[in-house]
Formats: structure tokens, C-alpha cells, sequence
């Protein structure tokens, strides 16, 4: 009887034991954390993005950087254009009015300020975390480290041609057989580690 319960509690303090560890694991720092924590980043974000600025708009017709970019995106099936006349300096000037496509619309991510609106889609998923700063084995809550990752694309929008865009929007993550490098704060909180939300930071 005696043997008996001292076995019971042994039983009891190692399912206790097994219990913590199981709750703590998810503060650990290590690679399966990390990876979780940017797929939960990447679900929630579009990967691919071209910054448009607020649309419609209109531009007069002086072969602009700007109208070039806006061109590219009109080349891509996101933006449609047509002739108009533009105030520009104080004079009427032959320009062209922007507006979004179908496809344009579903892209369309209007931001605040809206000049940093932008034309998004896709999803990835992490494939390895390549390297992160150092961090304490059992780390505080509030603690970061810094992660760079690889991950690959997995729905690649049909309007993102790297060709036609890049050489415009150099925003646009370039890829390699659809993988392209990422890196993310990441900031232990009371539920694991999670991407530390920075403004300008994706």
C-alpha cells in the first residue's frame, strides 16, 4: 500500500512535469517556434506588392519615371489607362487617367497615408529558418530576435511578371524558382513568439 502510493505519486509529479514542459515549449526559442511565428505572419500579409498610390489618378503625358511605372502596371492587366487633359504648372496638358481593372480591384490595398497604397496578392510558406540572433535560452516575455528565413511562393498572382515589373517597382520581392529571403522581428509574448508589428515592416 505504502509502495503503491508512493509510485501513484511519482506518476502524478512526472504528468505535471510533462504538463509544464508541454506549456512552456512554445516560448522556447527555437526554430519550429520561429517558423511558426512567420507563417503566422505570411498567412496574414500578401507577399507580392507594387506600390500604386492612391487610384484613380492622373498623370500628363511627359515620360516620367512615375508614368512609367504606372504604365507597367497598365502592361500587367492591374491598371487600365486613357487619354485626357491634365493641369499641370498652372496649363492644360495631354495626360492619361488611371483607373483600376477587374483584376486591378481584387489587388487593390488602400493605405493611410494613401500614397502608400498598393497593388498585392499571393501566399507563402516558410521553408527554413537560416539564421537569428542570439536570445536566451529561457527568455522573458518582451524579449526579440531577429530571424531571416527563406520561403517560397505558393500562389503567385498571374499579373506578377518580374520581368516587366522589377526593373520599375524594385518593392517587388524578386524570386528564384519561386523562393525569394525574408527577415522579421520577432517578439515573445504571453502566447509564444509572435512577428513584432513595425510600421514599414512586412
Amino acid at each position: 500500500m505504502h509502495r503503491s502510493s508512493k509510485t501513484s505519486r511519482a506518476c502524478a509529479a512526472l504528468a505535471l512535469a510533462a504538463t509544464l514542459a508541454g506549456c512552456n515549449g512554445k516560448s522556447d526559442p527555437t526554430k519550429e517556434n520561429f517558423t511558426q511565428a512567420v507563417q503566422k505572419h505570411l498567412d496574414a500579409i500578401d507577399p507580392v506588392c507594387v506600390v500604386s498610390g492612391p487610384v484613380p489618378f492622373d498623370l500628363p503625358d511627359l515620360q516620367t519615371y512615375t508614368e512609367k511605372q504606372a504604365d507597367v502596371l497598365v502592361k500587367v492587366g492591374l491598371l487600365a489607362k486613357e487619354p485626357t487633359r491634365v493641369m499641370e504648372s498652372g496649363r492644360m496638358l495631354p495626360g492619361f487617367h488611371y483607373s483600376l481593372t477587374d483584376e486591378g480591384k481584387k489587388a487593390y490595398r488602400p493605405a493611410n497615408p494613401a500614397a502608400g497604397s498598393a497593388l498585392c496578392g499571393g501566399k507563402s510558406q516558410v521553408q527554413a529558418i537560416t539564421w537569428s540572433s542570439s536570445v536566451p535560452d529561457k527568455a522573458e516575455v518582451g524579449t526579440t530576435v531577429d530571424v531571416r528565413y527563406t520561403a517560397r511562393l505558393i500562389d503567385r498572382p498571374r499579373w506578377d511578371d518580374e520581368t516587366l515589373l522589377g526593373p520599375m517597382h524594385i518593392e517587388l520581392i524578386s524570386t528564384t524558382n519561386d523562393m525569394y529571403n525574408g527577415e522579421n522581428f520577432l517578439e515573445l509574448t504571453n502566447d509564444g513568439w509572435a512577428v513584432k508589428q513595425t510600421p514599414g515592416w512586412r
